[in-house]
C-alpha cells in the first residue's frame, strides 16, 4: 500500500516539546518555558483526546496570565505570547503535514502481510524527521502497551510484531548532529526487539550515520 504525500499526516497533539523545539528553532528561553507549560496543561486537560492549534494558543494565553500575575513585567510577557502564538500559527495553520485531527492510523499502516510505503521526499527535511520520530514513538508505545496487556482494542492495539525500514537513514540519525528522530531511533534499536519491533536503516552514505 503506497500512501500519497498529502496522506502522510501527523496529529499536532502527538508532538512533544522536543518536536516543537525542532519545528520552531530559535525560540527564546521564555517562549520555550511558556510553550512547555502550555503543552503540559493542554495534554492534562484533554487526557489523551486530540487537541489542535486553537487549544494550544488558548493554553499559552492562560499560562501567560498566570505568569503575569506572578511577575511584574507584564508587557514583556505579552510580547512573548504574541511572538510565540504567531510562530505557531505560521508553522501549523494550513500545514501540509501537521493537522489538528488527521494522522496515520497504526493498525492501518502496520497491517499483517502488508508492506506500507510512506513517501516523505516532498516534505521538508525537518518535517520528515518529526514524522519519523512521532510514528516510532507511537509504534513503540503501542507495542509496549499491547504486550503488557494495557490495551485490548483501538489504534494503540498492535498484537503482532512489525518491521520498519528507513530509506536515506542518514537524514534521521546523522552523525555529529542530534536531530529529533535520533533519540527514539536509538531507544527502539536498543530495546524494541523484546517488544517485537524491528528496524532496518538503509543508506548509500553509511559514513554519515550516527
Amino acid at each position: 500500500k503506497v500512501y500519497k504525500p498529502e496522506q502522510v499526516k501527523v496529529r499536532i497533539s502527538t508532538l512533544n516539546m522536543g518536536d516543537m523545539r525542532h519545528l520552531l528553532p530559535e525560540m527564546t528561553e521564555k517562549q520555550q518555558y511558556l510553550l512547555s507549560r502550555a503543552l503540559r496543561r493542554v495534554n492534562e486537560g484533554r487526557r489523551g483526546t486530540p487537541w489542535g492549534v486553537a487549544d494550544l494558543k488558548l493554553a499559552i494565553k492562560n499560562v501567560s496570565k498566570q505568569k503575569i500575575d506572578d511577575d511584574s513585567d507584564g508587557a514583556d510577557a505579552s510580547s512573548t505570547v504574541h511572538a510565540l502564538t504567531w510562530r505557531i500559527e505560521q508553522r501549523f495553520v494550513d500545514s501540509f503535514t501537521f493537522d489538528d485531527m488527521q494522522h496515520l492510523d497504526l493498525p492501518e499502516i502496520f497491517k499483517p502481510g502488508q508492506c506500507t510505503v510512506l513517501p516523505l521526499n516532498e516534505i521538508d527535511e525537518r518535517d520528515q524527521q518529526v514524522v519519523v520520530a512521532s510514528l516510532l514513538r507511537r509504534l513503540n508505545q503501542a507495542r509496549m502497551d499491547t504486550e503488557r496487556g494495557k490495551v485490548h482494542s483501538g489504534e494503540s492495539y498492535l498484537p503482532y510484531p512489525v518491521f520498519v525500514l528507513l530509506e536515506e537513514a542518514h537524514h534521521f540519525a546523522p552523525g555529529g548532529a542530534e536531530v529529533v528522530s535520533t533519540a527514539i531511533l536509538k531507544q527502539v534499536l536498543a530495546e524494541g526487539r523484546k517488544f517485537g519491533i524491528g528496524v532496518g536503516l538503509i543508506s548509500q552514505r553509511p559514513g554519515k550515520l550516527d
